[in-house]
């Protein structure tokens, strides 16, 4: 555990100069008016209520550092508990208050979604928007399409129905409405379809789950099967049963659609990539990224974080798969200056135990992209939303702190900012792995009730001027 090295050397030297202070304040408040004198009703002759020379005129400089000394030794004793598997690192506007363990690899699991979201909002941008087309080889003649329709996947993660998103408790916001394409279909004359309606996921490779995900994440319904094209998360009903083919699911529900509008498909639906040289029947555009990041953190939605991972192997080398967009995460982070030793990634959502990351990669990520980011804006905040919407309602801490949450065998954590009282932003992350993550609810809520309590630590409410009498 240690103070930053720059709070370090700043701090002997301030608190000198305050003891300086405070011993010369005592000789000039010995001379000054006693107490419960009245004040002169000329301004002339009226008179501070607290001497120049005062401990309670020190400057910001030095008020900032004692409080972040007393932030530090607050601190200690949970550091010092930490064990050989866990970490802690908190900092201020970037600088280090403690750590503990900060280097150290450790299981990340969901705080990884933080690195993959971030490295997709740079790489892409956050006015970036995923479309998704319906193409044919010619156009309708008479309200009708001569052969086969393809739906063309853009690698929306969030393309789904109505009736899907309606069945959880937290719903899907936002959601890119399948209904609304076949809406614009219509919309374009169309009554009929002699061929098929083919899902095209060529965008992406159809590796379906990462090889080395426990047979349980998929039987437990933690993610759908990956594709370029996946509506309603790649489930194919409300028992949420995995899609065996997700592109030729999704053309399925367009059909399912489109019949309901009247629409004739005369021979149903299949999977299949689009011929070159088709054109554009229809198209929807998802949200923008920024608002997909915000999904995905907000909810811990491990099937955005991955279709997000094969993007950015899009966007780098042109490949959209899970290894490619791994290795683009690393490189961008690393060539942003970023602390990367340690940092193992199998995956874009932190459900593989293979992935490593520490506690310093994590709170540098955050303190780049800063409180109300496009990355962090939308996190879920305590006893309020997403998956924090029940922890810690009715304590000191609901609505004080938007965190990314950790929850998988053997590892919990949280990883984000807690709003101090004197509106501080104090960036933490916590990583609990082994037997520590037992105790996670109850250590979350030591460290979280004393970053809260940030400057007004020990009495330095003490150390401002007081009003004038009267004033």
């Amino acid at each position: 555990m240690r103070i930053g090295r720059a709070f370090a050397r700043l701090l002997p030297p301030l608190v000198v100069a305050a003891v300086g202070v405070v011993a010369l304040s005592r000789v000039i408040d010995a001379t000054s008016e006693p107490a419960g004198a009245s004040e002169s009703a000329d301004p002339s002759t009226s008179r501070l209520a607290t001497p120049v020379l005062s401990a309670r005129r020190v400057v910001d400089e030095l008020i900032e550092p004692v409080g972040r000394a007393r932030l530090q030794e607050a601190l200690q004793p949970l550091a010092s508990s930490m064990g050989a598997s866990s970490c802690l690192r908190v900092t201020i506007d970037g600088d280090e208050v403690i750590d503990a363990n900060g280097t150290v690899p450790l299981i990340p699991a969901s705080t990884l979604k933080l690195l993959t979201a971030s490295v997709a909002l740079d790489v892409m941008g956050p006015d970036r928007t995923a479309e998704t087309t319906v193409e044919a080889i010619a156009g309708p003649v008479g309200g009708v399409i001569a052969g086969d329709v393809w739906l063309v996947g853009g690698g929306d993660p969030l393309l789904a129905t109505e009736g899907y998103v309606k069945q959880f408790r937290r719903p899907q916001e936002p959601r890119t409405p399948l209904e609304a394409l076949a809406d614009s279909i219509v919309a374009a004359g169309i009554t009929q379809i002699t061929g098929r309606v083919l899902g095209d996921e060529s965008r992406f490779d159809t590796q379906r789950y990462v090889p080395s995900w426990p047979q349980r994440y998929i039987n437990a319904r933690e993610i759908g099967p990956m594709s370029a094209l996946s509506v309603n998360d790649g489930f194919i009903d409300t028992a949420l049963t995995p899609a065996a083919d997700p592109a030729a699911s999704a053309a399925a529900e367009l059909v399912g659609l489109l019949q309901q509008r009247g629409v004739t498909v005369v021979a149903g639906s299949g999977s299949g990539a689009a011929p070159d040289g088709t054109v554009e029947l229809a198209s929807i555009q998802g949200a923008p990224l920024r608002d997909v990041v915000g999904e995905d953190l907000k909810l811990s939605d491990n099937g955005t974080s991955e279709l997000l991972l094969k993007e950015i192997g899009v966007a780098a080398s042109g490949t959209g798969s899970t290894l490619a967009g791994a290795a683009a995460v690393v490189a961008h982070l690393d060539e942003a200056g970023l602390p990367v030793e340690g940092l193992t990634l199998n995956d874009g959502s932190g459900l593989d135990r293979g992935n490593t990351a520490t506690c310093e990669i994590l709170t540098a990520v955050l303190d780049r992209a800063g409180p109300g980011s496009d990355l962090t804006a939308q996190m879920a905040v305590a006893g309020e939303s997403g998956t924090l919407d029940t922890r810690f309602d009715g304590t000191v801490v609901e609505g004080k702190v938007t965190a990314k949450t950790v929850s998988l065998s053997g590892v919990v954590g949280l990883a984000g900012f807690a709003e101090a009282t004197d509106g501080t932003d104090v960036t933490f992350a916590l990583l609990l792995n082994g037997p520590q993550s037992d105790q996670g609810f109850a250590i979350w809520m030591s460290l979280l009730t004393t970053l809260i309590e940030y400057p007004n630590l020990a009495g330095l409410e003490q150390l401002g001027p007081r009003a004038p009498a009267g004033g």
